[in-house]
């Protein structure tokens, strides 16, 4: 019986192939590609007659240059599924050919002079968020940064002007933690909306967490699939440190870090730190590729407790790609609480150099 119709489907790292006719998805990721092979993990699904998706084959390693590889597969996948006429042999040599051919095609060539004017946002939210690639936030230790960081996340979720200026868009987003815990975030979470003047709580669903362990590199496969199937808008990373997992000063690192981020496919802000004797303090701590990958950068500061329950914090535009310099912003944080927890947080635009501290950084 003849394969039928195949419908591809390529994205980046992920390739899937709908064979309609008879029901079966073939799902390849996670491609490596050494000397004389191109390995990749391979997920066979099945629909039932009653309209169940099942899972015939879980994630296997496969060797897409491999005839006994793909014969072993078929073998299996004959054992666990065998609709009338279906042969599997076939099927996954069709499979391997087109995934092959992508891989070794890459990305199809597109006309730079398209038809019509082009229809390009720069911030998801301006002027801290870059629409079309990563923005890093980076600062010293106990600033603030992921507090700041919930703020935007906040303001994209729900479309409140947590910051003083509205989102572009907004939808889910997702908080990826290697930091913390999700107790410490909602906590803060929780002080932001009652900071707000008609405070309020988000809709479940709306701001996504998930603590992570393994290096962003190892887990972006996973984590695009989490992304597409939630519909998550906004990707919030803490931190870059620990989600390279490798030395600060390692390119090869970094490089496969941002390659990782770039993978999910929607805009990201990236926490990161910056050593206390930098060599330049308008930059991010470990490699240059952390500056140089980054479309929209901005150094965090916050003065030393001026009075009880209150600070201020300085935000500086250190870099952008595509956008002019965004200078200076300043906020005066407010907080409240006891022995048992943060209750409120507010931030509060002010004046550059409001603080006495950040006196010298006026315009």
């Amino acid at each position: 019986m003849p394969l039928g119709e195949i419908k591809p489907t390529y994205s980046d790292d992920f390739y899937r192939f709908d064979f309609p006719d008879h029901s079966v998805t073939l799902t390849l990721e996670r491609f490596v590609a050494e000397k004389r092979a191109l390995h990749c993990e391979i997920v066979v699904t099945a629909a039932r007659a009653d309209g169940r998706v099942v899972e015939v084959l879980p994630a296997s390693s496969l060797n897409l240059m491999a005839e006994v590889a793909r014969t072993r597969i078929a073998k299996r996948l004959g054992e666990r599924l065998s609709p009338d006429g279906l042969d599997w042999e076939a099927l996954m040599e069709a499979t391997c050919s087109r995934a092959l051919k992508r891989w070794r095609e890459g990305e199809p060539l597109l006309d730079m002079f398209q038809p019509g004017p082009i229809e390009r946002r720069r911030f998801l939210l301006s002027p801290f968020v870059d629409w079309h690639g990563p923005t890093v936030l980076f600062a010293d230790g106990g600033t603030g940064k992921s507090t700041f960081a919930l703020a935007i996340a906040l303001t994209i979720a729900v479309g409140v002007s947590v910051l003083g200026y509205p989102p572009a868009d907004t939808g889910k987003v997702l908080y990826l933690d290697y930091e913390a815990d999700i107790d410490t975030h909602t906590e803060r979470l929780l002080a932001l909306c009652a900071g707000l003047p008609d405070p309020l709580y988000p809709g479940t669903d709306q701001l996504l967490y998930r603590r992570e362990t393994a290096p962003l590199a190892d887990t972006a496969a996973t984590l695009r699939q989490v992304v597409a199937k939630q519909g998550v808008r906004f990707v919030v990373i803490d931190s870059l440190g620990l989600a390279r997992m490798g030395e600060p000063e390692s390119a090869e690192a970094t490089i496969r870090l941002f390659g990782a981020i770039r993978r999910l496919g929607v805009p990201c802000l990236c926490i990161d730190h910056i050593a206390k004797n930098a060599h330049d303090p308008l930059k991010p701590f470990g490699s240059v590729y952390t500056n140089n990958a980054a479309r929209l950068a901005w150094k965090m500061e916050r003065t030393p407790q001026e009075e009880e329950g209150e600070a201020h914090i300085l935000l500086t535009h250190t870099k952008g790609n595509y956008v002019r310099g965004q200078g200076r912003r300043e906020y005066r944080m407010a907080y409240e609480g006891d022995e048992d927890g943060l209750a409120l947080l507010r931030y509060t635009p002010v004046t550059v150099g409001s603080a006495d501290a950040f006196a010298d950084r006026k315009p």
